[in-house]
């Protein structure tokens, strides 16, 4: 079948852009038009892709919105110079040689159609001719004798002034209306100096904010950091901060003299006309290029922070889960208390209480603790990070220390942001109805030590407190972004079909929202036994089974093969490596030694391949692996407690927060993150990502306190 003009574009532009071999960006594309996910195509049509990663993928997927805009861009300009009559064939290629937005709007600028610009009612006057003849290089007559004979009171023209003035228009407008002059002018500005001041009257209003270290900034352009540039913007548009491009006027006036002015002997046109190159730069092409150099700015700081985002969020969502594990739940507090909640090993809630060990009650804390973690066999005891978990976690040791039940318990400290956030959701109280707020906060602290993927996905990512700047980000921008990296870890990790909740099942390729609540409202009644049941019983069609059956494990299942990442189009190829090794599918499923001597080119066939085959060997022989690893509690240094605590030189354990473009924030155990900037990790880095990851467990050293600002400096190790 022959491609459509449009997807050859698409495939050529994207195959360019991201240096990927046409044919594997044109498969793409037709599994896109098919309605394949990503995660599908990732990991079950690898001989279509030519073995591109998720996150190949991902970033295929965006550069796909970007050529489509562009080209709809170019269409749409296409169209109107065609409908205004302008359009050539030599404007045509010319316009189809375009790479950019930036380049399509030079281009067009010329033939906006504009009534109501001063340019436009000059020439509505006859005013054209007059510009004309003074850039004629062999015009030598004085400007004032040549605007003569277009003096016409009927038409507001009254006098010679008039003429000139309105002829001027005309040539700022030329002048600003030419593409290689504005590119000229913004690249020397992408070179120029970004200056900041206090807005006229917010001199006071500033000193006291946030942003009164960037006051007096003037620093190049090109060096500015996407941190920086996204405080800058956001100072600027609360009325606190006055930024500006810094641009050479005298250069740039006489670059554009030399660019557009006739050559010739000195006429006396020429004061006029460097009259109008003045005009054009201040009043048009300088503001106008300042915006462009600004916007993409913003632009590249907020793909820079989007992509820190997502870094950090997946390196969250793929913290080591504590399976099957019963778990007591503590969100801890002073006065109001700490709150108990009681999971099963699946993550069903049990009981709950109050204690308040903290005002001078522990011994009626201790009993309700005891009988708690007695009553339900309780293994593990999590406790939020929040105000009072060093205080409690003391409480708890000393509890542990004192108990003589049969089982072995362990004690952790968890992350709890987003866990109030959660606990006032629709999804919660549609979960947990009967159940206070506070006790749902204390279930979700219990939940994602169990899980951490299938608790945090109930809760809004921009909740969870691992991004930069993300309020500056365009919303819809961050959120399909945020969602794309939830979608990519949950298909990355496989969701039990039986006891994934509804806010978890909605992230499985090829289900969403809707075929979610269908799932879990089906399963309610009876539990699936088979991968197939979905085809019949949960409203599934093919296409969907055919995308979200790969990622879904069904332990219940009979067929073995529905407990792994084998998806059932290539059940058949599983079996037929089983016939060839001499072994049942049953026995084959796990068995590492048996399969090490499978030939993985033996079974390739028709639309199979080998990244196929290798896939289903490495599924066979580890079957349901998770990819998480083990869970780790966070550590704190014994007796640093609060910000008193804290000495210069001071070595301590903490666990990393958040990582950003200037740094890496630090929980040390004191209510208050600590901060390591970029240039205190012992080495010169590009990024601190190349150093430390979210939930990954440290040694710093106390570099500052600054008690006052609630601010603490830390070095790497």
């Amino acid at each position: 079948m022959t491609a459509s003009p449009l997807k050859t574009i698409l495939t050529r532009s994207i195959a360019a852009q991201m240096s990927l071999a046409e044919r594997a960006v044109d498969s793409v594309l037709s599994l896109i038009d098919e309605g394949c996910t990503i995660p599908f195509i990732a990991r079950y049509r690898k001989e279509a892709t030519g073995g591109m990663s998720d996150e190949t993928l991902r970033q295929f997927d965006d550069c796909l919105t970007q050529v489509k805009a562009l080209e709809e861009r170019r269409e749409s300009i296409r169209k109107s110079l065609e409908k205004t009559g302008v359009l050539t064939p030599k404007l045509e290629q010319t316009l189809r040689g375009l790479t950019t937005k930036q380049a399509l709007e030079d281009f067009y600028l010329p033939y906006k159609p504009s009534r109501h610009s001063k340019a436009a009612k000059a020439k509505a006057k006859g005013l054209d001719a007059l510009a004309n003849t003074l850039l004629d290089p062999n015009e030598f007559r004085h400007p004032d004798q040549v605007a003569k004979k277009f003096v016409n009171p009927a038409i507001d023209v009254k006098n010679v002034e008039d003429a000139l003035s309105g002829a001027i228009d005309i040539l700022v407008e030329d002048l600003a209306n030419r593409a290689d002059l504005r590119a000229h002018i913004r690249e020397r500005r992408q070179r120029g100096f970004l200056v900041i001041k206090a807005s006229r009257g917010k001199k006071d209003d500033v000193a006291q904010s946030v942003y009164r270290d960037l006051v007096g900034l003037r620093t190049k352009v090109e060096y500015l950091k996407g941190h920086r540039i996204l405080a800058i913007d956001r100072g600027e548009r609360e009325g606190l901060l006055s930024v500006k491009v810094e641009g050479q006027e005298k250069w740039e006036l006489e670059d554009l003299e030399r660019r557009w002015m006739p050559r010739s002997r000195r006429r006396p046109a020429e004061e006029v006309l460097r009259q109008a190159v003045k005009q054009a730069l201040n009043d048009r092409i300088g503001p106008a290029c300042e915006k462009d150099v600004r916007k993409d700015l913003s632009e590249e700081a907020q793909l820079s922070a989007l992509e820190n985002f997502r870094s950090n969020l997946r390196a969250l969502l793929l913290g080591p889960p504590l399976k099957r594990q019963v778990i007591l739940g503590v969100d801890p507090g002073f006065r109001t208390g700490c709150k108990l909640a009681v999971i099963d090993a699946h993550g069903k809630y049990l009981e709950s209480a109050t204690i308040y060990p903290h005002t001078g009650k522990q011994e009626p804390a201790n009993k309700i603790v005891r009988t708690l973690v007695s009553r339900h066999k309780v293994t593990v005891i999590a406790i939020g990070n929040g105000t009072a978990s060093r205080e409690t976690a003391r409480f708890i040791t000393a509890f542990l220390k004192t108990f003589e039940g049969p089982q072995k318990i362990s004690q952790v400290i968890v992350s709890e942001s987003g866990a109030s956030v959660y606990s006032a959701s629709k999804l919660a109280s549609e979960e947990h109805p009967d159940l206070d707020v506070t006790v749902r906060g204390t279930l979700s602290i219990a939940r994602r030590i169990q899980d951490p993927l299938a608790e945090l996905v109930k809760i809004d990512p921009k909740s969870l407190g691992v991004g930069q700047y993300q309020h500056d980000i365009d919303s819809k921008r961050l959120d399909k972004a945020l969602g794309g990296i939830v979608e990519q870890v949950v298909n990355e990790v496989g969701v039990d079909l039986n006891r994934a909740s509804g806010a978890l099942l909605r992230y499985v390729s090829g289900i969403g929202p809707k075929l979610a609540e269908t799932i879990v409202k089906r399963r309610e009644k009876k539990p699936f036994q088979t991968r197939k049941e979905l085809l019949k019983e949960a409203g599934l069609g093919p296409r969907a089974y055919l995308q979200a059956a790969g990622f879904l494990r069904v332990p219940e299942s009979k067929e073995v093969l529905d407990h792994t990442a084998v998806h059932p189009e290539s059940y058949d190829v599983a079996r037929q490596i089983a016939k060839t090794l001499g072994s049942p599918i049953a026995e084959l499923v796990g068995n590492k030694s048996l399969l090490e001597g499978a030939d993985a080119k033996t079974f390739v066939q028709g639309k199979v391949g080998i990244e196929t085959v290798e896939d289903i060997l490495s599924e066979l022989a580890q079957p349901g692996r998770d990819p998480r690893g083990e869970a780790q509690s966070m550590e704190y240094t014994e007796g640093v407690e609060t910000m008193e605590d804290l000495k210069v030189g001071l070595k301590l354990k903490g666990t990393v927060t958040n990582v950003t473009d200037f740094g890496a924030f630090v929980d040390i155990g004191v209510h208050r993150d600590g901060l390591i900037h970029i240039s205190k990790f012992g080495r010169r880095i590009g990024h601190p990502s190349d150093v430390v990851h979210v939930r990954q467990q440290i040694d710093v050293t106390i570099e500052s306190v600054d008690t006052e600002r609630g601010r603490i400096s830390l070095k790497y190790g």
